[in-house]
């Protein structure tokens, strides 16, 4: 069980302490978007985790263009690319 000091209330206050210093903790990759001042550790890779995530669409929507531009962007961010949006 960790030894726990404090807690934050939502995830942009806890990025803000870990980066003034003031402790430590296990944030997801995305946060150094949020913070160039974070030093990122990764963990051993026995900790890693990997997520699958699932867009569900109307079959009526399949040609919608909004739509078949977020999967093709799912497609590329699932192959490793760096997708960019407006």
């Amino acid at each position: 069980m960790p030894d726990t000091a404090m807690r934050a209330g939502d995830i942009f206050s806890l990025i803000n302490q870990v980066s003034g210093g003031i402790g430590y903790s296990l944030l997801p990759g995305w946060v150094r978007a949020f913070s160039s001042r974070i030093e990122r550790l990764p963990l051993d890779a026995r900790y890693g985790s990997h997520q699958q995530i699932t867009v569900l669409m109307l079959s009526s929507r399949e040609r919608d263009p909004n739509l078949l531009a977020l999967a093709a962007a799912c497609r590329l961010y699932g192959r490793g690319g760096r997708a960019t949006g407006s």
